[in-house]
């Protein structure tokens, strides 16, 4: 959703966002974008360019024992400091210098999800929650290339012929539906967890009731009154009182998982399980006669295993051991 919004006119109208930008997610082809941070534990997504192929120049060389970490982490810093700021707004930090289009490219970070290579027109926004709203609903995933299979392909042939792409809701690039009808993917059950309730029913009783989740700082997260200061840009100081907060706690017995490895988890992780855990449940699919392999999740014992073919491939043809990967 984040990236459908960065493909409308208003983003660029009111200058949040600069033309540049834009333009490259609607140039962005399918599969354009890199995820770096794998050895950070901070990893983004963004569009491929020249400064996005130097972050993952230097963790490729810290991967492979040729930095220490020290020197690593501060050439990572330096790196990506303030690179998203110069690839949104188009200047070298707040209040300085506006940079051309190929200073920008050269020192922006333009953070994306995959699907901007999907996206390819500009919406106002009424016209984009319009057809949020009441567009079609694609069964099938966006497909590039031609319909045969590879097996099917003549011999010797490097490259398959792209078949001529259609453009459906917000400027989608849309090719030719999948023919293995069983690689779409259904959702069947849902989690929510926000600071409106922990359940779908919650959220949504919350929502009729115009409640909104929003509150003060509670002193139970930090003393705010180190951090506040109401006039906006004071270094080191949020003029912001007010967030969206979650009193919420999941303990191991909540996902079946060892010891060891609950203490090393993350919080999102614990919530994302705890979250995937409602969903398949709430679906009754366990209780179904699908194949226990076809169905994404984290380990149940009811599954026997972590859900998810550990080998299978994605629609671009990346092999994803990672069953959660794209839920």
């Amino acid at each position: 959703m984040g990236t459908a919004y960065l493909a409308t006119r208003e983003i660029v109208e009111t200058g949040a966002l600069t033309a540049l930008y834009q333009r490259m997610i609607l140039e962005s082809p399918l599969g354009g974008t890199v995820v770096s941070g794998r050895e950070t534990g901070l990893r983004v997504r963004s569009l491929r360019t020249p400064r996005a192929d130097s972050v993952l120049s230097l963790e490729r060389e810290f991967a492979a024992g040729h930095q220490d970490e020290h020197s690593f982490r501060t050439r990572i810093e330096e790196m990506t400091a303030g690179s998203l700021f110069s690839a949104a707004r188009g200047m070298d930090r707040p209040g300085g210098a506006p940079l051309d289009e190929r200073a920008c490219l050269e020192r922006g970070q333009f953070m994306s999800g995959a699907c901007a290579g999907l996206i390819s027109e500009v919406l106002n926004l009424p016209s984009f929650h319009r057809e949020l709203a009441e567009g079609p609903l694609l069964l099938h995933q966006p497909f590039e290339g031609a319909i045969e299979r590879i097996s099917e392909a003549s011999p010797g042939a490097s490259h398959p012929i792209k078949t001529p792409s259609h453009r459906i809701g917000h400027g989608l690039k849309q090719g030719a539906p999948h023919r293995d009808a069983h690689e779409r993917v259904a959702i069947t059950g849902m989690g929510i967890l926000n600071s409106l309730g922990k359940s779908p029913e919650e959220v949504w009783a919350s929502s009729l009731a115009m409640k909104s989740g929003i509150s003060l700082v509670p002193p139970s997260r930090w003393d705010h009154k180190l951090f506040y200061d109401p006039r906006p840009f004071v270094s080191d100081k949020t003029y912001c009182k007010v967030g969206a907060f979650m009193d919420f706690h999941i303990s191991r017995d909540e996902l079946g998982i060892p010891p060891h490895d609950f203490r090393t988890m993350t919080g999102a992780t614990k919530m994302t399980m705890w979250l995937t855990e409602r969903a398949i449940r709430a679906s009754g699919i366990l209780e179904s006669n699908i194949p226990r392999e076809r169905i994404a999740g984290p380990h149940f014992p009811e599954l026997g295993r972590s859900g998810g073919d550990p080998d299978r491939f994605d629609h671009k043809g990346v092999r994803s051991r990672h069953p959660c990967r794209y839920q």
